[in-house]
């Protein structure tokens, strides 16, 4: 006989979101199994998935679910729920309405809208509900559930379609914002600086912070719109502006720019271009000015702990280490990098939102074009691509004819991205992918399991096996699906490209993935480093500095929290002990040629858009076709 049940809710970070984890004693009353729903009521009544208790946790009466979970039922940690007996049954939900809480949310899940469903699959939802949205960084994105079709609770599917309410600029018009994008992170870390320095209950706080980065990333955009949000006055000062003027005036016109914002209030100095500085300092006629420049802005920032009302922003496009003295006297150093695909789809947003576009242009599919591109730059091709279009409304054509003009800013950056490739797009090497994603999940999300255990967590994987067997693929197709940060590193046009300076490069590389984390570094082809150093240089493999340097950066990987490596080659046999040895790489796997079915799969997927008879027989073709790898195959189809 089953009977309702009243247990004590406890949260923990750990658990899922839409998920309560019972004892199988008291699944066993209420009538539910695992994978089960089963209805919990709080203040508000809400449907979760049954999973089994913890193992601390049996026979203690406890529902353990997750923070946002408790707040969707309207409780807290340690008060009573009582769950309903019997499983629930629920329509799957064909569209769910959601809203963000503001325009910088807004944009980031028009962005990634299409992508939601796969994040909540299996989840219940109904109005009210609250749902988290994964955003690779410091910062959760909490989205509002305003409609579900049907009405009533529904569970969500593969089908599920999700809208956004709303668009950013109706949301930034409402309180006279600028519209950023791509710089979620960024912005979110300058606001908490900000609110910070101005609230009396912090003893201690940044009084300065250093933006770094590519130029045309929005850097000065983002101070200009956090000092109207917090309604401090924004004072800026060009650094060309400041050679010219500026230098003759002294550190008293300074002084008085500073007094004057720490009387009116809150006050936002923005020191912009700082660059200029730089390049003007390795000029011998003017370096001893510049030098005397740039010791009067290290005496302004030394004087702004008597200035409590002020805050200094200093941007520079590039490196703040060419700065020298003037970046050291800084509190805080924020790097604003090129946007990811999920950034240039938000910038690509705000761009065409006065544009009516033709039904082929797909912005998503611009995004993951456009690697390297800022936000200048997509402005510009969005501006382009207007100036192309023949009609009222912009075509996909009139974007691809402003592409082939436009030059990515960060081309020659290292660039830290988010792949396109899915699961499906991967035949075969079903164990691979598998032991891979579930390897690399563990060891990024739960890498304090690991360590309450005594095991160090896998943070290394080298995968071997033939041309065209699908290493690359699927490591970009892992990295889609976590998701997670992906820097591709191409080891034979690195050696070609960065002839005298390639540990730098390394070192460049791993400080960019620790500041992206969680992110994943791939080496393609890294056989390719020991067979250069091996035929054009004197010194041994293992001796060579870019050897060093990359058995370093492995050594160092169980202390870069959120960072994982994994290498690719054709050849292991070049490959040197140092790195191959126990400890470096944690896993080995080899990838096999495809058999006969991942053939007949891997046909399939190239040749779905192809327009084919009716007597196509793909069994047969994966029967002739024995021997050849999966890069053969669509080269095959590609041929037809």
């Amino acid at each position: 006989m089953v009977s309702d049940l009243t247990l004590t809710l406890y949260e923990i970070p750990e658990t899922q979101d839409g998920v309560v984890h019972l004892d199988m004693a008291d699944m066993h009353v209420l009538g539910v199994s695992a994978g089960d729903l089963v209805c919990v009521e709080g203040a508000r009544r809400v449907h979760l998935l049954v999973m089994p208790a913890f193992m601390g946790d049996r026979n203690q009466r406890l529902a353990r679910v997750s923070p946002l979970t408790v707040s969707n039922l309207g409780s807290y940690s340690g008060q009573k729920a009582r769950l309903l007996p019997e499983r629930v049954k629920l329509p799957l939900a064909e569209r769910v309405t959601v809203q963000a809480v503001d325009d910088l949310d807004q944009s980031h899940l028009i962005a990634r809208h299409s992508q939601l469903a796969g994040y909540c699959l299996k989840r219940a939802v109904a109005v009210d509900d609250e749902i988290r949205v994964p955003t690779l960084g410091a910062y959760p994105l909490k989205v509002k559930v305003i409609g579900v079709t049907p009405a009533g609770g529904a569970q969500i599917g593969h089908a599920t379609e999700f809208s956004v309410v709303g668009s950013p600029d109706e949301r930034t018009g409402e309180k006279g914002l600028p519209a950023i994008g791509g710089v979620r992170e960024a912005y979110l870390t300058c606001q908490k600086l900000v609110k910070a320095r101005f609230s009396k209950s912090f003893s201690y706080a940044a009084r300065s912070a250093l933006l770094t980065g590519p130029e045309g990333c929005g850097k000065a955009t983002m101070v200009a719109r956090l000092a109207k949000e917090c309604g401090a006055t924004l004072h800026v000062i060009d650094g060309y502006r400041l050679l010219n003027v500026w230098m003759a005036q002294g550190i008293s016109g300074l002084e008085t720019e500073l007094s004057d914002l720490d009387r009116r209030g809150s006050g936002i100095l923005l020191l912009d271009h700082l660059e200029a500085l730089v390049q003007v300092g390795n000029s011998e006629a003017l370096a001893a000015s510049t030098h005397a420049l740039i010791e009067q802005l290290c005496a302004v920032l030394d004087e702004l702990p008597t200035r409590p009302n002020v805050f200094v922003f200093g941007v520079i496009a590039g490196e703040g280490a060419a700065l020298g003295r003037l970046a050291a006297r800084f509190d805080f150093r924020l790097c604003v990098d090129a946007p990811n695909r999920w950034g240039r789809s938000e910038l690509l947003h705000i761009a065409t939102n006065g544009l009516t576009l033709d039904t082929d242009v797909d912005l998503g599919e611009l995004a993951a074009i456009t690697s390297g591109m800022t936000a200048r730059d997509l402005f510009a091709l969005t501006s382009a691509a207007s100036y192309f279009a023949a009609s009222p409304k912009v075509r996909a054509q009139d974007f691809m004819m402003a592409f082939r003009n436009q030059t990515p800013s960060a081309h020659s950056e290292i660039l830290c991205d988010i792949p396109l490739t899915y699961w499906d797009e991967v035949a075969g090497l079903d164990d691979i992918k598998q032991v891979l994603l579930e390897t690399l999940t563990w060891s990024l999300f739960d890498r304090d399991k690991f360590l309450t255990a005594g095991v160090k967590p896998p943070r290394s994987i080298l995968l071997s096996g033939g041309q065209g067997t699908g290493k690359t693929s699927v490591v970009r197709a892992l990295t889609t699906n976590i998701p997670m940060n992906y820097i591709e590193i191409a080891c034979p046009a690195m050696m070609a490209k960065y002839q005298n300076d390639k540990a730098s490069f390394l070192t460049e590389t791993f400080a960019l993935a620790r500041r992206k984390a969680p992110c994943l570094v791939f080496f393609d082809d890294i056989d390719a480093l020991f067979e250069t150093l091996s035929t054009d240089s004197d010194t041994a493999p293992h001796q060579h500095p870019l050897v060093a340097q990359l058995v370093a950066e492995l050594d160092a990987l169980p202390l870069m929290a959120g960072v994982v490596v994994v290498a690719a080659t054709n050849r292991p046999d070049r490959l040197t002990q140092d790195i191959l040895r126990p400890g470096r790489f944690d896993f080995a796997m080899t990838l096999p040629m495809p058999d006969n079915a991942a053939r007949k799969k891997v046909l399939q997927i190239h040749a779905r858009k192809l327009p084919l008879s009716s007597d196509i027989d793909f069994d047969r073709l994966a029967g002739n076709t024995q021997g050849m790898s999966s890069a053969e195959l669509a080269n095959l189809c590609n041929r037809v």
